[in-house]
């Protein structure tokens, strides 16, 4: 059985987190040597985004303010969030944020993103990509605390 291109995409897209993560424990004192925080925050703020711009395509057609507010509350927040770890080097509080970020992303995909527009194990993917994804980004965070 062949795995379907978004599929094969979306696991793909996993490798940078749990690289990142393993990077972050693999290599001693994180907090002197946060090259790959940077790199998870940076790609962690692009997928976000990327997901932000999904839900608005869907948010906008129902010509209602509250839902396209909401599809793009990720990616502005995404910008001040990076920001604000690049400046003050506070890595972990940012790897939390974006943990809590891709969670609400999916309660936001399962509120605006219909059935008929998109295949029918969607949401069930996207739970376990939110999962590996987010437990990725809770590691990254733990590895400034241990």
């Amino acid at each position: 059985m062949r795995l379907p291109l978004y599929k094969l995409l979306s696991y793909l897209g996993l490798i940078p987190f749990i690289v990142c993560a393993v990077g972050l424990f693999v290599f001693d004192a994180p907090a002197d040597n946060p090259f790959f925080a940077i790199i998870q925050l940076l790609y962690s703020g692009l997928i976000l985004s990327f997901l932000s711009g999904m839900i608005w395509s869907h948010a906008l057609p129902l010509r209602r303010p509250l839902p396209t507010i909401l599809s793009m509350v990720p990616s502005v927040a995404s910008l001040f969030v990076l920001a604000a770890a690049l400046i003050s080097d506070t890595y972990d509080w940012a790897l939390l944020f974006f943990c809590l970020g891709f969670i609400a992303m999916y309660v936001l995909d399962k509120m605006f993103i219909e059935d008929s527009w998109v295949p029918v194990d969607y949401l069930r993917l996207r739970l376990i990509l939110t999962a590996i994804v987010s437990g990725s980004l809770f590691l990254s965070a733990a590895a400034f605390w241990v």
